[in-house]
């Protein structure tokens, strides 16, 4: 028995790969606004903390803002694990505006320790003088793109309202991707719905990464504005992986595992039936010379 496992051992060992456990960041932007923006000056309040275990460097906060709202993009510097940073940004309004419901969207820029880029992109209502409830419903169907490819972004627009309006729509998307157009303007009759398609490019996204993005839906009525936000994720993965209808098909970590585990044992097994059969033809030879 002990000769088998000595020559079993190294087969075994061929079968073992040793792995080392990547370092990460994730990134959480946590802004705050006051229940109600009135006047020409207000401030959000800003918290972010790197709950992954590299330091991010060079992070900062840029903001993409609808017409009548205004703010400077913002420097943190290297945010290192587990660590908190607080600050205060002034945000200004324009005397003009309508009243109503609007969507901030904010842009979390910050390098890994080899100073490769990444971004980050979340969206906060705002309530502009006075608070909006918007008809309007949006669905994002999940995008998988495969390497440097493109695919296509679906949306379902829908109104809930017993009258037309006319709509925004207004993609937000991290700084990786690329879309052919952001922003289109649509017609939706009352209880209506429309599938809109935008083709999102990979620019500099890595295989592996998922992305929130997001569509801001805007329409006004009876001098108010309104305002809703569908939320969707894009995925990344390596090229050549299986696509079918957009989204990619990638085996689950525990069945790999599973199957690892089979092959083992079908090793061990195979092994031990053919020196099975080495050891009784040794025995029989033995025997016969015997006599």
């Amino acid at each position: 028995m002990t000769s088998k496992m000595n020559k079993l051992f190294p087969l075994i060992s061929l079968l073992f790969i040793c792995t080392v456990g990547a370092t990460y960041i994730r990134i959480t932007t946590d802004v705050t606004v006051p229940s109600m923006m009135d006047g020409n000056c207000t401030d959000m309040n800003i918290t972010l903390i790197n709950s992954g275990d590299e330091t991010a460097y060079d992070v900062g906060l840029s903001f993409i803002t609808p017409d009548g709202i205004s703010s400077e993009d913002f420097f943190v510097g290297n945010l290192i694990p587990n660590v908190p940073f607080n600050s205060t940004v002034y945000v200004n309004l324009s005397d003009n505006m309508t009243p109503g419901r609007y969507n901030v969207a904010i842009i979390t820029d910050y390098r890994d320790a080899n100073n490769y880029p990444f971004s980050a992109i979340s969206v906060k209502p705002v309530m502009v003088k006075r608070s909006t409830i918007s008809k309007l419903s949006c669905i994002i169907s999940v995008l998988t793109i495969a390497g440097n490819g493109n695919g296509d972004l679906k949306l379902v627009v829908r109104n809930l309202d017993n009258v037309p309006h006319n709509v925004r729509i207004r993609l937000f998307l991290p700084r990786e991707l690329k879309i052919d157009n952001n922003e289109v303007r649509i017609e939706l009759k009352p209880k209506d719905s429309k599938e809109l398609k935008f083709r999102v490019e990979n620019l500099a996204a890595l295989p592996g990464s998922s992305y929130f993005v997001f569509a801001s839906l805007d329409y006004e009525e009876g001098a108010l504005h309104y305002s809703s936000v569908g939320t969707g994720i894009i995925k990344i993965v390596e090229e050549g992986s299986i696509q079918d209808s957009g989204a990619g098909i990638q085996l689950d970590p525990l069945f790999l595992f599973l199957v690892f585990i089979f092959i083992i044992l079908l090793v061990i097994y195979l092994f031990f039936k053919f020196t099975k059969g080495d050891d009784e033809k040794e025995d029989f030879s033995s025997n016969t010379n015997t006599e």
